[in-house]
């Protein structure tokens, strides 16, 4: 089987790629596709090929990846993550996937969003956010810690520029000397493993 992996440079998409390899008996071929800004997927030796494509926002991202598809026809791909599943919901690209509908991928990648729609469950974390410019008035009412800090836009990863603080200075200083967002959601920390992928697969 020939599989595409988009996103290929990322974390979640390189842990996708390693289960597949350990549980899937079917003899594999996987390319991983994607920016590469993380060079070190290029030569970690999961995938069998890589090609570099432009930034799923890219208007040449819809031209790019058909001429792939047509030239290396694949038999399923897996399509990581948030913002480039936001594009293939749209578009219909000729391989077999498994994509939602956009609207709930809307949903689920914007962390705010996700978390306001389920705050009143206990599937989430106890979480205020709030904006750069306001970090210091909005603090003054949070009172958990520790507590994790992280910033907030569409398709974010858990790490990019999140931190464990245990203190309101800690907190303060991290975003005001981050680059990575104008908000920030600051939650109660959850003690235990943070995993990120768990998949089943099956035939």
């Amino acid at each position: 089987m020939k599989i595409l992996v988009t996103g290929a440079c990322g974390v979640t998409s390189r842990s996708v790629t390693r289960g597949l390899r350990r549980d899937c008996s079917a003899k594999l071929e996987i390319i991983g596709a994607g920016i590469f800004k993380n060079q070190y997927a290029l030569y970690e030796g999961i995938y069998d090929t890589t090609v570099s494509l432009p930034t799923c926002k890219s208007p040449e991202y819809t031209d790019r990846l058909n001429d792939l598809l047509e030239k290396e026809n694949f038999d399923a791909a897996l399509i990581i993550p948030e913002p480039e599943v936001a594009v293939w919901a749209k578009e219909k690209f000729s391989v077999p996937n498994l994509i939602p509908n956009s609207q709930i991928i809307s949903n689920l990648s914007d962390k705010k969003l996700l978390n306001l729609l389920l705050n009143h469950t206990q599937n989430v974390p106890k979480s205020n956010f709030i904006s750069k410019e306001d970090a210091n008035e909005a603090m003054e009412s949070w009172s958990i810690y520790p507590c994790w800090v992280r910033p907030v836009y569409f398709g974010v990863t858990s790490g990019r520029g999140a931190v464990k603080c245990s203190n309101k200075e800690m907190v303060l200083r991290h975003i005001n000397e981050s680059m990575f967002s104008s908000e920030w959601q600051i939650s109660e920390f959850v003690s235990g493993r943070n995993i990120a992928v768990s998949l089943l697969y099956k035939n």
